[in-house]
């Protein structure tokens, strides 16, 4: 079910031997500054095994771009890479929930919490990556007003029965002549 994952040369799992070039690869990548998408998943979490197939689909479509690197780590060895002296925080902070997909790039760690499917992994990439080339300031979005975030008013009847009015508010004041 998960050859295709087991398979690719990216993913870095918990088996001894087979994973220090792949750490320095990693490694090397976020220290110049590519573009790195990072699936950081866990042994025995459900949501993991089903993401794992479509991680290993999205990393084999990504080896074509040459500003793109793409890394699956199991958790056991994330904690450590985490808390090691050579990548000095560079991954983020240890993940709370499972899977986590991050992306990488120039100190900046950025989560990403979308749909776990092949298009939308390669949506996130081309998102993410034309907003880090964009050149000549951010994008301005429009602001989106909701009716439940619009300021509610209630009714002069509410307002009665509540005692908001008193009676000596109603009575007309007497003006004063100077």
């Amino acid at each position: 079910m998960y050859e295709k994952f087991k398979g690719s040369k990216h993913t870095i799992d918990g088996i001894v031997g087979g994973n220090k070039k792949k750490i320095d690869n990693l490694k090397k990548a976020i220290d110049n500054n590519s573009n790195v998408f990072v699936f950081i998943y866990m042994e025995g979490c459900g949501h993991c095994d089903d993401a794992k197939d479509e991680w290993a689909e999205f990393d084999k479509s990504m080896e074509n771009k040459s500003n793109v690197e793409t890394y699956a780590v199991i958790n056991t060895l994330c904690g450590t890479m985490m808390t090691s002296d050579a990548f000095d925080g560079k991954l983020g902070t240890p993940p709370t929930g499972f899977p986590t997909f991050r992306y990488i790039h120039s100190g900046n760690v950025d989560e990403y919490n979308g749909n776990r499917n092949k298009d939308a992994f390669e949506n996130w990439v081309i998102v993410a990556v034309d907003d880090d080339n964009m050149v000549g300031g951010s994008r301005k979005l429009r602001s989106r007003r909701t009716k439940s975030k619009k300021k509610r008013t209630k009714s002069k009847k509410t307002r009665r029965t509540k005692g908001y009015y008193r009676k000596s508010s109603k009575r007309k004041r007497k003006t004063r002549k100077h």
